[in-house]
């Protein structure tokens, strides 16, 4: 099996063909199926009619992170009330799109990263804008979440 840098210097240093591309995008994708199940995160490609409730009832808390629970209801209703309906649909948002929400909170943010990157979704986290303030909080608090969340799913 070939690591991720064997294939990308492979990529760099040779002229590929179609073949040649295809067997090296499969070798990254078997790579990342390994790695995600390592990490205990779904294989399976993002499950476009995963609603946000059915996405929220796989949450479970260990004792470390404050208000975990209630922050976790927060997030919940106030991405729902911004008419997010599936995971699917924050299929190519940025965090300053999840920052931009109303009543969306730091903790709420990170909440949220967290539960999309579990099921396959992934949130641009390098935006800069107006929120850069916000935005740096949200990217300082998503080691605490990641380390407080237990997926039962």
């Amino acid at each position: 099996m070939k690591n991720y840098n064997e294939i990308m210097a492979k990529v760099t240093e040779t002229e590929l063909g179609v073949k040649e591309l295809r067997e090296l995008v499969e070798a990254l994708i078997e790579e990342n199926t390994m790695l995600r199940e390592q990490l205990g995160m779904p294989v399976n490609v993002v499950n476009d009619n995963l609603s946000l409730d059915e996405a929220f009832n796989t949450i479970s808390w260990n004792n470390s992170y404050k208000d975990g629970h209630r922050q976790e209801i927060r997030a919940f209703n106030c991405f729902v009330r911004a008419d997010y309906k599936k995971i699917s649909d924050f299929k190519g948002k940025s965090i300053y799109d999840l920052v931009a929400t109303r009543n969306a909170n730091v903790k709420s943010c990170a909440i949220m990263i967290v539960l999309l990157e579990h099921f396959g979704v992934e949130i641009d986290l390098n935006c800069r804008g107006k929120y850069g303030t916000e935005i740096k909080k949200v990217r300082e608090e998503l080691p605490k979440v990641r380390d407080s969340i237990i997926f039962t799913k």
